[in-house]
């Protein structure tokens, strides 16, 4: 086998397509593979009184209520816009919809090396790309719930 077999044979293994989407303005993406849906929230979102200031409320999904975890905030981001669409997960053997601005696009991508709060980035059409994974999602939901709410 040739080394240019091998870095292509590599470079695939390093590579998968991903759902891209904006956060707080920026471009982020998720494995595909991770995602089961992607849902307008248009209005079907309903807020939870008491919730944490990360879960955008409940949203029933062809009958299922689900949680729906605004990503901006739980990743402590700055919003940009309300999230408009949603994408559908189990994180943990749950069901949830992660709340985002806007998809983007399906692509592939490659190159990544290890970023903040377990995110992967990689540059990506002329621009850093932040890959988010199921782990970095837990993560973060874990540390946000075990803050102290501010007094």
């Amino acid at each position: 086998m040739s080394t240019k077999e091998t870095k292509t044979s590599s470079e695939q293994e390093d590579s998968a397509r991903s759902l891209l989407f904006l956060l707080a303005g920026e471009q982020y993406g998720l494995d595909l593979a991770w995602v089961e849906e992607v849902f307008d929230l248009a209005d079907g979102l309903v807020p939870v009184l008491g919730a944490p200031f990360w879960m955008g409320g409940v949203v029933n999904h062809h009958g299922q209520v689900l949680p729906v975890l605004d990503a901006a905030r739980l990743l402590g981001l700055n919003l940009k816009e309300r999230a408009q669409q949603a994408l559908l997960l189990t994180v943990s053997g749950q069901r949830m919809a992660l709340a985002v601005e806007q998809v983007t696009g399906v692509e592939v991508v490659s190159g990544s090396s290890r970023g903040p709060r377990g995110t992967l980035r990689a540059w990506h059409r002329g621009r850093i790309l932040t890959l988010l994974r199921p782990e970095a999602i837990e993560k973060a939901i874990e540390s946000r719930l075990t803050q102290r709410r501010p007094a």
